[in-house]
């Protein structure tokens, strides 16, 4: 069985819903492959980086998905140094020989965030820095030549641009949002598992 790695903060482990309604856990489920969650709340591309080696390489997946840099945005930190943390494990996957799947992440609905954190952040300001890192992460995976799965645009494209009843407040997804996470991660995700799997049949047809 393909096993795959999903690393990143909150909107990996799926805040404030149930296991079940996980976006990862419907993925494990209707693409029948081994999916470990390493999604941590309020983690950075950086603590991300730090526990790469632990939390991935030595887990020795098929594949990695990263998804994200929010909490960065959030906190002020400037697009360049996210990408270059995200930068850093691509290089640290490939190493391993572990195929990585760049995950854009979900926007941000601006009007709808809770109060309380809008103290202390302008959340326009992080929305306009996503556009700028969505557009880099897309760069990187031209670059590198990797699977990409924009979530950012693909969710108001299933949505028709309608995206504020997805959200528990204004950051995490509820229920129904993961519920399109996953049809946006299983629709990217099976062809590139179909073509490892004939070419898999073909190398043991070969040897046969």
């Amino acid at each position: 069985m393909k096993k795959l790695v999903t690393i990143g903060d909150s909107l990996t482990f799926c805040y404030g819903i149930s296991m079940q309604s996980c976006w990862t856990h419907i993925l494990e489920h209707h693409l029948k492959i081994k999916v470990i969650n390493k999604g941590i709340n309020g983690d950075t591309t950086l603590g991300m980086l730090s526990r790469f080696e632990a939390d991935v390489v030595q887990s020795q997946p098929h594949y990695v998905m990263i998804m994200g840099g929010t909490n960065d945005l959030m906190m002020g930190n400037h697009v360049n140094h996210v990408t270059h943390n995200v930068d850093k494990m691509i290089e640290m996957a490939n190493e391993s020989h572990i195929d990585v799947i760049l995950a854009v992440p979900p926007p941000i609905d601006v009007e709808n965030v809770r109060e309380e954190w809008i103290v202390d952040t302008d959340f326009a300001s992080v929305y306009i820095s996503m556009l700028d890192y969505r557009k880099n992460l897309l760069d990187f995976a031209q670059h590198y030549n990797l699977i990409a799965i924009d979530f950012f645009q693909e969710m108001y494209n299933h949505t028709n641009g309608t995206i504020d009843h997805l959200f528990i407040d204004g950051i995490h997804l509820n229920e129904e949002g993961n519920a399109i996470l996953s049809n946006i991660a299983i629709s990217n995700l099976r062809p590139l598992l179909l073509d490892t799997e004939k070419r898999s049949f073909k190398n043991t047809e070969c040897r046969g």
